[in-house]
């Protein structure tokens, strides 16, 4: 624990500036408990003036009092009024009861003590800033001197009584409100770190899925055009369909390099298929019901719907020699099939890893709910289901399942901590009162302290697992606390004397304690029934031969229940409060994640950019505008070289997200200078501040390998770092880069192997982005 923190935070604002979803559920949880339990309490004001004997003037005066301050207390509860208006007409109405009793010893002045005790606990909880600790400092003057001017004759001892009261509550409450809230706040620096680090994951992830579906786009339209009008026959014999289909790439290598939308964005699984060559059959569900079972799948699977089922189509065309290919759409337990099928010449079933179907269909579908099965053979032809189960994670509000998990074993944790430290502060301040109540008196008041301290502590520390501990120790939990509070009652001769100096809050130790464990809490009905038994027992064994001290006992009983019950409403307000704090916090943090997600996509785009895709759109272009013939042979010979090196671009790893796009760059000067340039990586990126030292890095290279030469470039993670190298013809490539300078806690060398030049940077893996 920061205690010096702790230190600032007691002598002023005790919440600080910032609150995560644990500890603003605690702040409100307990704020609006501690205020409702004050309008709560009027309800045994109210009986107990009904029961003394005042003048009308009087009962009415203290009815009109105890009653505005129940009705304001839950208007303050509900944040409709600053609490420090609760904490003051409290103290009102505690000066107001002083000032009708006749005597000491009466249920009134009982109940209003309490009262009192209430309304010196409400500022650390209820209140913020510096006045939650000057306003009782001025309570703890302004009070007891309007006690001694209202009855002049009853002496200082009470007066004087509830003016240190008051100050030990306030300190008492700062000290151990300061303790929970940082429990709380370490908790929610657990979680905001494991929130910032899925964070991280889920942005890297979307930009990684935008480069994987791009480069599929890519391969699905614009290379698989420059490889038909390249391998030129059959495939280019519809002129027309052919400048339709360069026209429609053209405005999708647009969109890729501009970041915009594409042509096909918000095409269905037959509006979306523009496939030449074949005939298309179309079965199953009507266009109408379709559509209506469109609109609610999830946008990224119709998304990976229509375009699986377009390349599909497409594969038919280009391999099966089939004359039509049929598209059959059913529904089956509330999600979708799709069926692509033909009868031609079939394959063996084998799908060579990151081409074709590969990644056109089956990568589509990774960390979806739809499942991919292929049936062929040679000879058979090859029938292609897709399946949509219907399984979709809501987008509603509400806690994910396993947050709830965690939401709950946080305020479990929670719960046991304020219990135990509630339990010890009962503890502490009962020693101090029985110093205080009888100097120098032996007194049935440090027994029950004892007691207290004695069962609470077997509870804390035999807690664990088992079925005997689970019975015993609520017994032993019931047992203490209902004898705790008999002797509350005989050291004030339950009732007839020194009532003030009651201490009904010690018993209710136990009790917080059974409170504090979920596996006890079942048994918090029975052992609250024990005490309330015991309370009523004394007070009827009291009432032969004293109503009046019965009136007390049932007063103080009420008030050691009240804080129990007050404390199971505290329970329930953390997880009803946490929950819905957790579900706004995760729906503002989804919109940041969302935002975030989008920034890193756009970003991922530019490799396409960078890639110099200019001569690939002007070919298709000429062709769309009717300016080049598509049988020409040296167009043909053009598209053979693009296919190839946009192929080569669509290998770029889609998860280097930074150093995608500086390869792309790499590949397009190359190309430019007539050098071959091999990118070689795994999935583990560099962070933003060192891909720029390494694009650079890369460019310089490219430019320094002569034309006809092979460069090879490598990015792979290694046990503590990752390593980018170089290899090169030497001595040029060492010469073009003597003397580089890289970020701080990066490596270079340059090794001479014979005719090459081998660099590597070695970057830590703490510069790394593992995925």
């Amino acid at each position: 624990m920061d205690w010096a923190r702790v230190r600032r935070q007691f002598l002023g604002d005790l919440f600080g500036d910032e609150e995560g979803s644990t500890t603003a559920a605690v702040v409100a949880s307990i704020r609006r408990v501690v205020l409702r339990s004050m309008g709560l309490w009027q309800l045994v004001m109210v009986p107990t003036v009904l029961i003394e004997p005042l003048s009308p003037a009087g009962h009415t005066t203290l009815l009109v009092i105890h009653l505005g301050l129940l009705a304001i207390s839950f208007v303050a509860a509900a944040d409709r009024l600053p609490s420090w208006v609760v904490v003051v007409l409290a103290y009102v109405a505690f000066v107001a009861d002083w000032a009708w009793v006749t005597s000491l010893d009466q249920p009134l002045l009982l109940a209003a003590c309490w009262l009192a005790n209430l309304a010196a606990a409400l500022p650390s909880f209820a209140m913020r800033g510096r006045a939650a600790l000057l306003l009782p400092l001025a309570v703890a003057v302004v009070v007891p001197t309007a006690m001694v001017l209202t009855w002049p004759d009853s002496g200082s001892v009470l007066p004087t009584s509830v003016a240190t009261t008051g100050l030990a509550i306030l300190v008492g409450t700062r000290i151990g409100y300061l303790v929970l809230l940082d429990f709380a706040r370490r908790a929610d620096e657990e979680r905001a770190l494991a929130e910032t680090q899925e964070h991280a994951v889920e942005v890297r992830q979307a930009a990684s899925r935008r480069a994987a579906e791009d480069a599929r786009v890519l391969h699905d339209t614009v290379i698989n055009t420059l490889g038909a009008l390249a391998n030129g026959g059959a495939g280019v014999a519809d002129l027309k369909s052919v400048r339709a289909r360069c026209a429609r790439d053209v405005a999708t290598v647009e969109a890729l390099t501009g970041d915009a939308r594409l042509p096909m964005d918000g095409n269905g699984i037959r509006s979306g298929l523009h496939v030449d060559g074949i005939r298309v059959a179309h079965r199953g569900v009507p266009d109408e019901e379709l559509a209506r079972r469109e609109a609610l799948l999830p946008p990224e699977v119709l998304q990976a719907l229509a375009r699986a089922t377009t390349e599909l189509v497409r594969n038919a065309a280009k391999h099966s020699g089939a004359d039509e290919v049929v598209v059959d759409v059913a529904v089956r337990d509330g999600g979708l099939v799709v069926t692509v099928s033909d009868d031609g010449v079939g394959f063996d079933g084998h799908v060579p890893t990151g081409r074709g179907l590969a990644e056109s269909v089956l990568g589509r579908f990774r960390g979806t709910d739809v499942e991919v099965s292929l049936v062929t053979a040679p000879g058979e032809g090859t029938r292609a289901t897709l399946v949509w189960t219907g399984r979709a994670v809501p987008d509603g509000p509400g806690v994910v399942p396993d947050r709830e998990d965690a939401l709950q074993a946080v305020v479990d944790g929670l719960q046991r901590r304020a219990s135990g430290l509630f339990a010890v502060g009962v503890v502490v301040i009962g020693v101090w009162l029985a110093v205080t109540n009888h100097r120098g008196r032996p007194t049935e008041e440090y027994p029950m302290v004892a007691i207290v301290a004695l069962v609470c502590a077997i509870a804390w520390q035999t807690n664990g697992p088992g079925r005997v501990r689970a019975v015993l120790l609520p017994v032993v939990l019931a047992v203490g606390a209902s004898l705790a509070f008999v002797l509350s009652a005989a050291a004030v001769d339950f009732g007839r004397h020194d009532i003030v100096l009651w201490q009904a809050i010690c018993p209710t130790g136990p009790l917080l304690v059974l409170l504090g464990d979920r596996r006890w809490r079942k048994s918090a009905g029975w052992t609250g029934a024990s005490v309330l038994a015991t309370v009523l027992a004394v007070a009827a064994v009291t009432a032969r031969s004293d109503t009046s001290a019965a009136a007390s006992v049932l007063v103080a009983g009420t008030a050691c229940l009240g804080l129990a019950i007050g404390w199971a409403g505290f329970q329930r307000l953390v997880t009803t409060v946490g929950r819905q704090v957790v579900t706004d916090q995760e729906a503002a943090a989804r919109l940041r994640t969302e935002a975030d997600a989008r920034d890193a996509a756009s970003r991922a785009r530019r490799r396409w950019a960078a890639a110099g895709l200019g001569e690939s759109v002007a070919i298709l272009d000429r062709v769309a505008r009717a300016e080049a013939d598509p049988r020409d042979e040296q167009l043909q010979r053009a598209c053979a070289e693009e296919e190839t090196y946009l192929r080569q671009l669509t290998q770029l790893n889609p998860d280097l997200v930074r150093m995608g796009e500086w390869f792309a760059r790499g590949l397009a000067d190359a190309r430019t200078a007539q050098t071959r340039l091999a990118v070689r990586s795994g999935g583990v990126d560099v962070d933003a501040a060192v891909a720029p030292a390494l694009g650079e890095l890369l460019l310089t290279a490219v430019a320094a390998v002569p034309a006809g030469e092979q460069l090879t470039s490598t990015l792979f993670p290694g046990p503590d770092a990752l390593r980018f190298t170089l290899v090169g013809p030497g001595p040029r490539l060492s010469s073009a880069l003597q003397g580089w300078h890289l970020p701080d806690g990066v490596e270079l060398s340059v090794r001479n192997l014979g005719p090459q030049d081998l660099v590597e940077v070695v970057v830590p893996s703490s510069e790394g982005d593992r995925s």
